[in-house]
């Protein structure tokens, strides 16, 4: 089915494989995948916001059952699709995971204290992970080019195995931030009131900084613990100069 699939789309140029992960942490007997929104400011600092989302599947899981999408697709746009779709129900944050796992997973979390260190160590990876992602395109400008003066937002997925290990799944470079749906939509609202904090209160976006006024070393010696008060919900997980950062150009900074 799948070389059917590859010679059905001839117009398609080149595939990304990936291993499917067959079995996936469950909540409830259902299937979800954690959205991260990833801040890039520069060349480069990377930032990951750890108000984290987990998008959980509509129908339950069934290894064996390939025709039920609902039960294997974990994107919140497809899950509505669906008559039993509860928001409520299916679009939690990663703060709710220790409860569950103090519930259904007493062996390996037998107190909330053992349930909390193992989501940290869950956020933890997604930090590592990203920063490797970031690193990776260094000097790969004609897939990646970051500029001075500018910053993105994408959103990042991963999964999270019965065994607790984390899966990169993608890298969305324009987010849908319709998917925290509506009872989460403060989430969003704090996500871009941080956003505003490290882009443009800390300086990271200014022209003493771009125009080599300072190095990159020194500005992130500069920040100091204010932003992450301000910004308490993201975490800087990478931040090189790129060389890039060191050419004039980019985007004119508006006062």
């Amino acid at each position: 089915e799948i070389l059917t699939a590859l010679e059905n789309a001839d117009h398609i140029r080149e595939w990304v494989m990936q291993r499917y992960i067959e079995r996936p942490l469950l909540l409830g007997g259902h299937k979800f995948h954690l959205r991260v929104y990833v801040l890039c400011v520069g060349a480069l600092r990377v930032f990951v916001y750890d108000r984290i989302l987990m998008l959980i599947a509509a129908h339950k899981y069934d290894a064996d059952d390939m025709d039920d999408i609902y039960g294997h697709l974990t994107n919140t746009a497809r899950a509505a699709e669906d008559v039993n779709f509860d928001e409520a129900k299916f679009v939690r944050i990663l703060e709710d995971l220790p409860a569950y796992l103090l519930k259904t997973r007493p062996g390996q979390c037998p107190d909330l204290a053992a349930a909390t260190a193992a989501v940290q160590g869950i956020r933890e990876s997604i930090h590592a992970i990203t920063a490797d992602v970031y690193g990776a395109y260094e000097n790969e400008y004609s897939i990646f080019s970051p500029m001075s003066n500018c910053f993105e937002v994408y959103g990042l997925d991963f999964m999270v195995d019965e065994d607790l290990k984390v899966h990169f799944l993608e890298v969305n470079p324009g987010p849908d931030f319709k998917q925290t749906g509506d009872r989460l939509q403060g989430l969003i609202g704090q996500l871009w009131e941080q956003i505003n904090v490290i882009v443009f209160d800390t300086g990271l976006v200014h022209p003493s900084v771009t125009a080599g006024e300072k190095s990159h070393a020194e500005v992130d010696a500069a920040l100091g613990p204010e932003w992450a008060q301000r910004a308490k919900d993201f975490t800087m997980v990478y931040s090189k100069e790129w060389s890039a950062a060191k050419h004039k150009g980019g985007m004119a900074f508006i006062e």
